[in-house]
């Protein structure tokens, strides 16, 4: 009831505790209002630290992503290896070529293999895991 009547109007300890006055009895009442009132108070700082914080780690976060690059159907593609083992240190970071098959929305991707080479004959891949194949580098 002290928490209410102090956050309808957010008003100090003496405004508080004259409204309560005006329609109840409450023994200590000015002790209790003043405890609700400085909990409130370090609540409110709490509130406002955890948003700056978050506000901090979202903006370094956001740092490290990328807008997803748009692809269309028939686009040739090289996927991410996302799957690490023993002995594969030196192998290439990414499968391809791929082409895309259909693009499913929210940035996925249905993908086939061109060609003969490491990988999954058929896969569904992110944007975050594509790249645009570089056809200069084919022999």
């Amino acid at each position: 009831m002290i928490r209410n009547a102090h956050e309808r109007g957010h008003t100090g300890v003496k405004y508080t505790e004259k409204h309560l006055q005006d329609y109840y009895y409450i023994p200590k009442l000015r002790q209790k209002v003043e405890k609700i009132i400085s909990n409130s108070k370090r609540r409110t700082k709490k509130a406002c630290e955890a948003a700056n914080l978050q506000e901090e780690n979202r903006k370094t976060y956001n740092l490290r992503k990328r807008e997803p690059k748009p692809y269309r159907v028939g686009d040739l593609v090289a996927i991410k290896r996302t799957q690490f083992g023993p002995n594969l240190k030196l192998k290439p970071k990414y499968f391809g070529p791929y082409s895309i098959t259909r693009a499913k929305g929210g940035n996925t991707y249905d993908v086939i293999k061109e060609g003969n080479h490491e990988g999954p004959e058929f896969t569904t891949s992110c944007a975050e895991y594509l790249k645009p194949w570089n056809t200069m580098w084919e022999p």
